[in-house]
């Protein structure tokens, strides 16, 4: 008889009503809007949540340690076996925040769900309406903008032995206030194969469903799919107590655009590697045992952006519980950006979030999972080795007792050992015949 686990057809029913809803959604924008390809539609799922991957310039590379995978690498989310909760605050280039928290839960052995909530806000934009004659220095009022995200996310995974499949996907839904009102949606999808938990690559394939948004005025913003690449390492150094991470990801290589902010990289990716190559990002981290984490990145590996680019980041783990991260950003030609983070793992008498993801299904037969005790037989050596000592004189007063009872003359017996003495040990069967042989001489 064998035990099985099956999976609960839910995510299933789930893909499906939500592929039909969003079909239903651009059919009904499409009809009642003017669709007009754009690019930069909902970029606030780009901003990665969190403060790990801003100090390493990695937002896809790499191995989850907690719940900001919901949106940067969804694949990522069965690395946590936590029930985790996550939350950052990030003050980019002095005029914009970004807030976020994000929620994962180990359903199953290889099964993850995730949840997500941000907020992108920029406060002071200058509000300049159309004049006629000659324009004036000062604007004509100043408003803030907001986009409000709400994110869901699942993950599988597939195969075992030293190669595994992660497959994730995300589903984000998009409020957004400019100077007028706009619903944005976008999907992203990631693949990945990990290989003896050391070695990984995969594809992050963003807007597979396509990123839109449509306006209040009555027109539709849409973009098409874009795809990043990346590896990663992950080797323990037992010498300095700790575990290295590196990994390498490429920028869009799919659609013409902006992958660069020091240089006009625009084309192409598949059709000009060289300016993919000097865009992409490499970063590393190194997590000590005792729970501190030094990072370093760059965000353009070309070396007339080095300086312009590097990232930096650290932060503390204590006992899985609570972490904290922070990390700093540096930019060619606005201020700087700055991200603390704060990760929780509940731990309580009555709720353990630590390890909570269920064991792997089980395959073997019932009588294979009862425990294994060592054989009642013992051998005769065994048996003697653990019979208590008794000392020589206990040995010896049986065959005096004996002796006397043939013999009327007076048998002197050794008195016992001092109780600070030597510990006696047991006399083997030669020992006895020798104590006997001078007991009879002795007599």
């Amino acid at each position: 008889m064998f035990v099985k686990r099956h999976a609960v057809p839910v995510l299933h029913s789930a893909t499906i009503v939500l592929a039909a809803f969003v079909l239903a959604a651009l059919s009904a924008a499409d009809s009642a809007h003017a669709l007009e390809q754009a690019a930069g539609v909902n970029l606030t799922a780009s901003e990665g949540f969190g403060a790990r991957h801003q100090g390493t310039a990695l937002t896809r590379a790499g191995f989850g340690q907690g719940a900001d995978a919901v949106v940067n690498a969804p694949a990522s989310m069965n690395d946590v076996n936590d029930f985790t909760f996550t939350t950052a605050h990030a003050e980019k280039f002095g005029s914009a925040r970004f807030d976020n928290a994000a929620l994962l839960v180990p359903m199953e052995a290889r099964t993850t769900l995730g949840f997500g909530l941000a907020r992108y806000a920029v406060s002071g934009v200058e509000n300049r309406a159309a004049t006629v004659g000659q324009p004036t220095s000062d604007p004509d009022g100043l408003f803030t903008t907001s986009d409000w995200m709400i994110t869901g996310a699942v993950a599988r995974r597939f195969g075992s032995g030293p190669s595994v499949f992660d497959v994730g996907g995300s589903v984000h839904l998009l409020q957004r206030h400019l100077d007028q009102n706009g619903m944005g949606i976008r999907g992203d999808a990631m693949l990945q194969c990990t290989h003896d938990g050391r070695v990984r690559a995969g594809t992050f394939i963003r807007g597979l469903i396509p990123s839109s948004a449509a306006w209040s005025e009555g027109h539709t913003e849409y973009e098409v799919p874009e795809a990043v690449l990346f590896v990663a390492l992950r080797k323990p150094v037992p010498y300095f107590y700790g575990t290295l991470e590196t990994g390498f990801e490429t920028p869009g290589i799919l659609q013409p655009g902006a992958r660069s902010a020091s240089h006009l990289e625009g084309d192409r990716g598949i059709t000009d590697p060289v300016s993919v190559l000097k865009t992409s990002k490499v970063g590393a981290e190194f997590n000590f045992d005792f729970g501190l984490s030094l990072r370093a990145g760059f965000d353009e590996i070309a070396p007339s952006a080095l300086t312009s680019s590097v990232r930096l980041g650290m932060g503390y783990n204590w006992r899985h519980i609570v972490a904290i991260d922070y990390a700093f950003a540096a930019h060619p030609y606005l201020d700087e950006s700055h991200r603390v983070a704060l990760r929780f793992t509940p731990a309580f008498a009555g709720f353990e979030g630590r390890n909570y993801r269920p064991r792997d299904p089980v395959t073997v037969q019932p009588e294979k999972l009862r425990p294994v005790y060592p054989s009642p037989s013992v051998p005769a050596k065994a048996e003697r080795s653990v019979t208590p000592s008794v000392p020589p004189s206990a040995a010896a007063e049986p065959a005096a007792e004996t002796k006397l009872q043939t013999d009327s003359k007076p048998t002197e017996v050794a008195p016992p050992p001092a109780p600070n003495g030597p510990k006696a040990t047991q006399p083997g069967p030669q020992e006895e015949e020798l104590e006997e042989g001078e007991i009879l001489e002795k007599q």
